[in-house]
Parts: structure tokens; C-alpha cells; sequence
């Protein structure tokens, strides 16, 4: 009989990521916060993979350039599970779907082709599974295929289809807004042809857009828990940056807004104009100004998928 999820999360040991208290568990279709129990390591680390995969099959999620500096060679990804209040960040590198191929011809070499399964990737390797979200259908289907050649009838119940039409139907709406992460890497490079300079100011405007976008993705796609506010989970190096300035903007963030003397129509004004600014005016169109929250420095129950995310304390602001 084939071992369960936990054997095979528990076997594969990549659990350094999941040591955090506060990742969040499946209970009756919501997430909460886990207890303070290193033996809950192997359930938390299902548990944050199937946030993940509940936040593709969704939609509720979207890939950029990584916005802070040092990090240009990675992709960020903003995502909230159904249920949640939390739009987390995190950050992955992706090396293109000829690696992707490797990886899974390589585990399935070694045995290992039980965890090539979305939720096993997601809960132990989520730089690779954003990667197969970042590649979509193709990419799902060159795991499934390494899996299957090992053992037929291993990936019915994967629930790929369910994935790949959430991540489908988000990047619809993302693209609707004047942002299509499927398409970011072919106009990276086409700009990078030009030249890198080029290259870069592309970058910072796709990296300006799809981090801002990413929120109004998770407010729009995917089930939001009763009576709770976003929560909305920035690196420590965004700090004073336009994206933490766009959040605050986009929040109407009234404590912020009485520090600078604005009125909640100012803010939105100041939120359309800094995205005009980035190329990304549409975006103001889709951002509902309710069910504002607060922004966090620093991961909120979690870390950046290659463990490289902002640290310390926090710094939020709420609003109404």
C-alpha cells in the first residue's frame, strides 16, 4: 500500500520551513493558527501545502518579479487561502520548464515519485510548486507523466484539472487589470533584448504591478472568513518602498491618512495616480476600498518559500 501524506512529508524531511507556530490548518474549510507543538510539524506542513493548493484552484493568488532589491533574479507570489484573512508573500526561483523536467525525472528516479503530487510539493518543495503554478498545465503535466511512467493511476487524484482552472480563471482576471503573469517572463526578456537597463525598469514596473495586484486578486477570488480584516504580510525590505506606499494607499488606511492630512476619496485619488504612475491604472478600477486591514512587516505565520523572507517584528496600521 502506498504511505500516507504524512509518511511521505515526514520521510522527505524538508520540514525546516513549518517550525513557525502560527501556519495555518484545514478545519471544516477554514484556517487557523496551529498549535505550539513540534510533533504537529508533519500536519502543519500538509496543511500549509493544501493553503497553497486551495489558493491556486482559486485563483486567488498572483506571480511577479520580486520587488526587493537583491532579490531581482527571484519571483514573488501573494496569496490568500479561501477562508483566510492572511494574503501571504513569498518568494521562490523559478529556473525554467527544462529543470522542472529534471526534477521530476530525477525523483522519480530515486523512488521518490510520490512526492511530485501538488500537495506534496506544496507542503515540501513550494518553490516548485509556484514554479508549476508560474507554468501551469504543462508544467503539471510533466510531473503527472513522471509519476505515472513510475506507477500508472498514481496522479487521478491529484486534482490537477481543479489547479490549473483556478490558476486559468485568476490569470483571466489579472490579465483583465492590466497584469498577465503568464506573459511576464516573455516581456522580461524582451525588454532585456533591448537593453538591461530596459530590463530593469521593466522589472520594477511588473514587480510595482503584480505585488499591488496580487492583493486585489486575494480580495476578489476565493471565500473571505466573516468578520474579520486583511491581513496584509510585506517583506522588512518593502518598508518606505511605493509598494508599502501603494498598501497604505490601498487600505485607506485612516490612521495613516490623519498622519498625512487625507481624506479617504485623497487616498484613492493618490492610489490611482501612483498606479497610472507604474502602468497600472486598470487595477484601480477592480480594488474594492472595504474590507481594509492591515499591513505586517516581516512573515505572518510563515517564511518566503526559499526561507529568505523579512524578519523581526511588525509594523501594521488597521482600518475599518
Amino acid at each position: 500500500a502506498a504511505p500516507t501524506l504524512a509518511v511521505r512529508v515526514a520521510t522527505y524531511g524538508r520540514l525546516q520551513l513549518v517550525s513557525n507556530p502560527d501556519f495555518v490548518k484545514v478545519s471544516g474549510g477554514a484556517y487557523g493558527p496551529w498549535p505550539h507543538d513540534a510533533d504537529a510539524n508533519v500536519a502543519t506542513a500538509l496543511a500549509l501545502g493544501a493553503a497553497r493548493v486551495a489558493a491556486a484552484a482559486t485563483g486567488s493568488l498572483c506571480i511577479y518579479p520580486a520587488t526587493v532589491a537583491g532579490s531581482e533574479d527571484a519571483w514573488e507570489v501573494r496569496w490568500r487561502a479561501p477562508g483566510s484573512p492572511v494574503v501571504r508573500q513569498e518568494r521562490f526561483l523559478d529556473y525554467g520548464q527544462s529543470e522542472l523536467k529534471h526534477f521530476a525525472t530525477r525523483m522519480a528516479a530515486l523512488g521518490a515519485s510520490a512526492m511530485l503530487g501538488p500537495l506534496e510539493l506544496a507542503a515540501t518543495e513550494p518553490m516548485q510548486f509556484w514554479s508549476a503554478c508560474f507554468r501551469a498545465k504543462d508544467a503539471f503535466k510533466h510531473l503527472a507523466a513522471a509519476a505515472e511512467a513510475v506507477r500508472p493511476g498514481s496522479s487521478a487524484d491529484w486534482g490537477v484539472d481543479a489547479i490549473t482552472n483556478g490558476l486559468s480563471q485568476g490569470a483571466k482576471l489579472s490579465k483583465s487589470m492590466n497584469y498577465d503573469w503568464r506573459k511576464a517572463e516573455e516581456t522580461l526578456m524582451t525588454a532585456a533584448a533591448q537593453s538591461e537597463a530596459c530590463a530593469d525598469k521593466m522589472r520594477s514596473m511588473l514587480a510595482m504591478r503584480g505585488s499591488v495586484q496580487g492583493v486585489v486578486m486575494c480580495m476578489n477570488r476565493g471565500s473571505r472568513p466573516a468578520g474579520k480584516n486583511l491581513v496584509i504580510s510585506l517583506d522588512e525590505g518593502e518598508r518606505g518602498t511605493p509598494v508599502e506606499h501603494a498598501m497604505m494607499l490601498m487600505m485607506r488606511d485612516k490612521a495613516w491618512a490623519e498622519e498625512q492630512g487625507l481624506s479617504e476619496d485623497q487616498l484613492a485619488s493618490k492610489f490611482e495616480d501612483l498606479m497610472q504612475q507604474w502602468g497600472g491604472g486598470e487595477v484601480t478600477k477592480a480594488t474594492p476600498g472595504s474590507w481594509a486591514g492591515h499591513l505586517t512587516h516581516g512573515p505572518v505565520g510563515g517564511s518566503s518559500a526559499t526561507g529568505s523572507g523579512g524578519g523581526g517584528g511588525s509594523s501594521s496600521s488597521s482600518s475599518s
